[in-house]
């Protein structure tokens, strides 16, 4: 696991970033005070690409195990995002966190794949949250989006702030 998989947030004083992937002015949202980043989940891509791809959609967080997952479902969107992911003006980022020491996970006994994926991807955003915390622009939160329920049932619990 390594510790030089930076948040590349715009300003942030823990990373030793060289190159800056996301706003720390991204806009606000009626479901916060503060400004927030976008955590989407696997099936939001699958399922609203066209959404995601708007001009309108920027400073979005591509978790690893999100591509991963997209990429063996459909390599069609899998194309889609990683064209996102070189588009400056939106402000995409992807984040290693299968990689970093702060949000690899383990998979659990008796835990499915989906499960596993599912708390990878909470893991991650509640450390964003956590890192940005002290941001000296002020607290930026990372918001989950998920269509799945249950997912973003256990989230709230965790203190994420998550919508569909």
């Amino acid at each position: 696991l390594r510790d030089d998989i930076w948040c590349s947030v715009e300003g942030c004083e823990k990373c030793k970033q060289e190159k800056i992937h996301l706003s720390c002015n991204p806009r606000k949202t009626k479901l916060s005070e503060f400004p927030q980043l976008i955590i989407p989940d696997t099936n939001i891509f699958l399922h609203q690409i066209d959404i995601i791809e708007h001009v309108a959609f920027t400073n979005v967080i591509v978790l690893q195990t999100v591509l991963d997952e997209v990429r063996a479902r459909s390599l069609q969107i899998y194309n889609r995002i990683k064209t996102m992911l070189e588009e400056v003006p939106k402000h995409f980022y992807l984040f290693s966190n299968e990689h970093n020491r702060h949000t690899a996970i383990e998979r659990l006994k008796d835990e499915t794949m989906n499960d596993r994926n599912d708390r990878a991807i909470r893991t991650a955003t509640l450390w964003y949250n956590n890192h940005l915390k002290t941001h000296p622009n002020g607290q930026i939160t990372v918001l989950l989006i998920s269509d799945d329920k249950d997912n973003r049932v256990k989230a709230q619990q965790e203190g994420i702030k998550a919508c569909s």
